[in-house]
Parts: C-alpha cells; sequence; structure tokens
C-alpha cells in the first residue's frame, strides 16, 4: 500500500514537471508522432483530451510541430480503420497537414531510411516499428529533441517525450 502511494505522490510531482516544461516552450520544434495525431484527431474520446490540450498549447506558444510523410499516412490509416463511424476524420487530417502553417512535413529520403535500418539493428531487442525508427532518425538528423507522442521508444532513443 505505501509504495502504490509514493508512486501516485511521483506520478503527481512527474505531471506538474511536464505542465511546466509545455507551458514554457516557445519556438521549438516538436516531432508529432502516429499517437498524438490520433489523439488530436478523433473525437470524444476522454482518454484523448491531454494530449488535445497539450497540442494547443504548444500551437500557441509558436511551436512548430513537425511531421514526416510516413506517420501522415500511418495516422491516415489507423484513423480509417479505428474511426470508422469518422468517415470525415481522416479526410481532415489529411487537410490539417497540407494547410496549417505551424505543421511542417518532412518527407522521408533515402539516407534517412538508412539511418532507420541502423537504429532498428541497434535496438533489435525493443519492438520499434519501421515508421517510428525513420522518425528517430529524422529527429536525429534535424536536431528535434521533444516528440509529442504516447510511444515510449521515443524515451527509449533518447527524446523528450511530451505528455
Amino acid at each position: 500500500m505505501l509504495l502504490k502511494i509514493m508512486i501516485i505522490i511521483y506520478m503527481g510531482k512527474v505531471e506538474k514537471m511536464m505542465n511546466k516544461l509545455i507551458k514554457n516552450m516557445y519556438n521549438k520544434q516538436i516531432f508529432v508522432d502516429t499517437s498524438a495525431w490520433f489523439s488530436v484527431m478523433a473525437k470524444a474520446k476522454k482518454e484523448h483530451f491531454k494530449i488535445k490540450n497539450i497540442y494547443h498549447e504548444l500551437l500557441e506558444n509558436n511551436n512548430e510541430l513537425i511531421t514526416s510523410n510516413m506517420v501522415i499516412g500511418e495516422t491516415f490509416t489507423l484513423m480509417r480503420m479505428k474511426l470508422k463511424k469518422e468517415l470525415d476524420s481522416p479526410f481532415e487530417f489529411l487537410e490539417l497537414c497540407k494547410n496549417s502553417q505551424k505543421i511542417k512535413k518532412i518527407l522521408v529520403e533515402e539516407y534517412i531510411e538508412e539511418d532507420a535500418i541502423d537504429i532498428l539493428n541497434k535496438y533489435k531487442d525493443h519492438e520499434i516499428s519501421y515508421i517510428d525508427a525513420t522518425s528517430f532518425a529524422l529527429m536525429k538528423d534535424k536536431n528535434i529533441d521533444y516528440a509529442l507522442t504516447l510511444d515510449s521508444h521515443f524515451a527509449t532513443i533518447g527524446f523528450t517525450i511530451i505528455k
């Protein structure tokens, strides 16, 4: 019981530190992963409200949100499969990525894919997807330290997760 109380207190402190970090983030480049995009775009899902709020706060603080063509494709496909009642949501997501001035899409080039394969080989003992590995390689190439994601693999590779 004592351990459970200590964990709850620790998690509360971590959340307060994360909230402070987010409020003080201005003019940064932040990579946005599929898990975060899904949370931002899903309608009426209570568990996604926190990510949606962080997303809007990051935009208000003049941060540039970075994503890749591969993440956009993965997100679109995930939305088509999981949000069957929200037929327009995947297409709204594509329009958002295309038209927003604060979202920058970067094409994954061949050298990034080669770096991604190196990452996959280095972290064989982790269940990292190919698309995540391209995201990590892209973030390293562009010196992006922060990721809006629910995926703990970003921290495994050494990035700061915002959630």
